[in-house]
């Protein structure tokens, strides 16, 4: 039977790297249990926190208290200086960023300091993770991460690993050894000043081909740039598709810091996590990630870090697992893994 729960709907706190507001909502169940079990929600690039709607309110129905923040520069997370897609902030310039990257030593800890979108997300979404630790006492936490929310998750691992008692990854982008080639593109094209068609050129390159695989698929948003790509729900992809809140595009620097983060989160030599669970799931149709070859590679790394790595892959289903028409299958695979994550603690 399902509990009853209580929302609490764009709350916020204010960012340490840099004072932007950053919102979030919670979800509880009522009664609140004596302990519980937080589940945090890192959501994907270009979307924000009121998608998870369904899956948060779902999960809290089940027990869980589930938190999710709108990422910097996404959703309500925005002001003057972090318009949506800016994720460091229009006022830091390229020479900060090199003089803070020169001023750090090589721990990950400082790396986490500097002026980068990228690790500005997660220490935001750890700024999250201590509030809701001081809110809920005696708590077990769980991180959830979509996409790119999931490369951010990859990163808070190694930052924050003791935080951990569990973590997912949904729809995890493979990895394309060529990201270093796009990330110097990036930096080129903004030391040109070519911020408008740079970021539109870098875009294209980035996602231009994720919906290539289904433009013969009659009756669905088969144009190439459309986003049949995202899952079979169509009605899912017509509402994406009239969310202004989804609708723009990231701005170099902000792709410099994806490019940045997505290279140091595949390197996991450093990642010191043995025997934590970890739940890797994704559709098999996923084009973001190569069709499952390279979400199996992120499972198979993690192995040799030593994590408990589960793997799922769901025939037919492709990059929002948390959207598609067999989401509420999804969403039950990850309570059982959660349940039994936590008990073998």
């Amino acid at each position: 039977m399902d509990t009853p729960i209580s929302v609490h709907k764009d709350l916020t706190f204010n960012s340490s790297c840099d004072g932007l507001k950053i919102y979030y909502d919670i979800y509880e169940p009522s009664p609140l249990p004596s302990r519980p079990i937080i589940i945090q929600i890192a959501h994907g690039m270009v979307e924000h926190k009121a998608r998870y709607e369904w899956a948060a309110s779902n999960l809290a129905q089940k027990g869980f208290i589930v938190a999710i923040n709108d990422h910097r520069g996404h959703g309500k997370s925005i002001d003057k200086s972090h318009p949506w897609g800016e994720m460091r902030g229009l006022g830091d310039t390229e020479s900060q960023v090199n003089q803070d990257s020169k001023n750090h030593t090589n721990t990950d800890k400082s790396r986490a300091e500097s002026t980068d979108g990228f690790r500005r997300a997660v220490k935001d979404m750890h700024q999250l993770t201590e509030i809701l630790k001081s809110r809920y006492n005696d708590s077990k936490f769980v991180l959830l991460g979509h996409s790119m929310g999931s490369l951010l998750s990859r990163g808070y691992l190694k930052l924050y690993v003791s935080e951990l008692d569990a973590l997912i990854l949904s729809g995890s982008p493979a990895y394309n050894p060529l990201i270093g080639v796009g990330k110097t593109l990036a930096q080129i094209l903004k030391i040109l000043t070519l911020e408008s068609q740079g970021k539109n050129i870098i875009n294209a390159l980035s996602f231009g081909g994720f919906n290539r695989p289904f433009l013969h698929n009659v009756g669905e948003d088969n144009a190439k740039g459309g986003f049949a790509w995202l899952c079979r729900d169509k009605a899912v992809v017509e509402a994406y598709k009239a969310d202004s809140a989804c609708q723009f595009v990231f701005s170099l620097s902000s792709f410099i810091g994806l490019f940045a983060g997505m290279q140091w989160v595949n390197d996991t030599h450093d990642v010191q996590a043995e025997h934590l669970p970890l739940l890797v799931a994704s559709g098999n149709r996923d084009s973001c990630g190569d069709f499952g070859i390279g979400v199996e590679k992120i499972a198979r790394q993690y192995e040799k870090c030593g994590l408990d790595v589960e793997l799922v892959l769901y025939e037919g289903a492709r990059h929002e697992i948390l959207n598609e028409t067999n989401k509420t299958q999804v969403l039950n695979d990850m309570i059982a893994f959660i349940n039994n994550a936590i008990e073998s603690k």
